[in-house]
């Protein structure tokens, strides 16, 4: 058994608030193309054009202020190779169980990894407390992508 137990610090934390304002800014953009090229094509190009670009700037304001960092708050991940699932506790939030084949890869930054499987899952490599970083990348070996 793998356990990473603790609180995602220093530049783990500081790229995890970085990939979310990013996916914030980018969803936003999208959005914003699309309802102007929808106003283009009903009302063609004419000063109305305005209103879209003032609703779509007030999405940009009200998304980043309401934009929330991500905090560090304790967390305890438990990867379990003898049933291959991996268990994410969070103090007040549900817990949350993945198979590895949920794991479609695992992103090495040199500090944490980050496993993609739709949400911010990461794993700070100074938080195991159980078990070996050899141990653990054994266990993902064919779904590593190293990032640094």
């Amino acid at each position: 058994m793998i356990v990473f137990e603790g609180s995602i610090s220093g530049q783990c934390l500081q790229n995890c608030n970085k990939k979310l304002k990013n996916e914030i800014i980018i969803s936003l953009t999208i959005v914003s193309i699309i309802i102007i090229f929808i106003w283009y094509l009903i009302f063609g190009f004419s000063i109305l054009i305005l209103i879209p670009a003032i609703v779509c700037l007030t999405m940009y304001t009200i998304g980043l202020a309401f934009y929330k960092k991500t905090n560090s708050k304790p967390f305890k991940i438990i990867v379990d190779p003898d049933e291959r699932t991996i268990v994410y506790e969070a103090k007040k939030e549900k817990e949350h169980f993945f198979m590895f084949d949920d794991i479609k890869s695992v992103y090495d930054y040199g500090e944490y990894y980050h496993f993609w499987q739709g949400d911010m899952f990461l794993c700070q490599k100074s938080l195991l407390v159980q078990g070996t970083l050899e141990e653990f990348e054994k266990l993902f070996e064919g779904k590593i992508i190293r990032k640094y």
